[in-house]
């Protein structure tokens, strides 16, 4: 048997793809719509070139994050192995693609949109101290995450020179969306296998989002449409929470109404 052969006879190079896959795509399918929204908001709100480039520079930021992943619970875990190498050189050419595009979007953009970053890097830093102890499907994280990915739509309008105070008022929005829907499709879920929730955390989590989708219309009056469809989707996930449905069909309908806020939020702001 060649030194390139498994156990099973099977060589390495033919596994190579599965292992690219597991390497370089996410597991969390849900994850795309929390990372595509703001970068669709941004650009429906305040569009430009530096707003494309940016838009495209999302989604590979995303697909980055899980060989990144990868490399720092190897690290964490004190080990190299075969994974380890192909998720640092994934993880090396998806980074470099990132820095390209936002470099090209900094000379074209009409204003400096390096601010949201700035605060959203304690939300990402969070999300990925809890990957790399293999614990970053715990709400904190999976939070954290979510609310740092929504900084993507407050760069896009900053890019596109539309200002500081649209840039929070969408953030806010997408922030507010994403804490409702996140611990909604948790408790869902939760309940389908058996598991306990807390109403305490539910209660909350509406009471968050309301404060923050009501924040965005005060920081920025025409984002009144998207606050109202903030609310008007955690009255419909309060309504329809008990109802059994496969989590398929529960991502989806997030991903629905995910969609639905993107574009109330925006034919609001350009008709107000």
């Amino acid at each position: 048997m060649s030194a390139d052969a498994n156990e099973d006879g099977s060589s390495a190079t033919s596994r190579e793809p599965d292992l690219l896959r597991k390497v370089g795509l996410p597991r969390e399918h849900g994850g795309w719509s929390l990372v595509l929204e703001p970068a669709i908001l941004g650009l429906l709100l305040r569009p430009s070139a530096a707003a494309v480039l940016l838009v495209l520079a999302a989604p590979v930021a995303f697909l980055l994050r899980t060989p990144l992943r990868i490399v720092l619970v190897d690290v964490y875990r004190r080990r190299r192995l075969h994974r380890t190498n192909v998720a640092i050189a994934l993880a090396g050419l998806e980074a470099t693609v990132v820095v390209v595009l936002v470099v090209a979007a900094s000379w074209l953009a009409r204003a400096a949109f390096w601010f949201p970053a700035i605060i959203a890097t304690p939300f990402v830093a969070l999300a990925f101290l809890f990957e790399a102890r293999s614990r970053g499907r715990r709400l904190l994280p999976e939070w954290a995450g979510s609310v740092g990915a929504g900084a993507a739509a407050a760069m896009i309008i900053l890019a596109s020179g539309g200002g500081m105070r649209l840039a929070i008022g969408a953030w806010l929005i997408l922030a507010s969306r994403a804490t409702s829907a996140l611990v909604h499709v948790r408790t869902v879920l939760a309940r389908r296998h058996g598991r306990a929730t807390s109403r305490a955390t539910k209660h909350g989590a509406d009471v968050l989002a309301l404060a923050g989708a009501t924040a965005a219309a005060v920081v920025s009056a025409p984002l009144l449409p998207g606050s109202l469809g903030v609310l008007a989707t955690i009255v419909f996930q309060r309504l329809t929470g008990t109802v059994d449905r496969p989590p398929r069909t529960v991502g989806l309908r997030e991903l629905a109404l995910g969609v639905g806020v993107v574009i109330v939020t925006a034919v609001g702001y350009h008709v107000m």
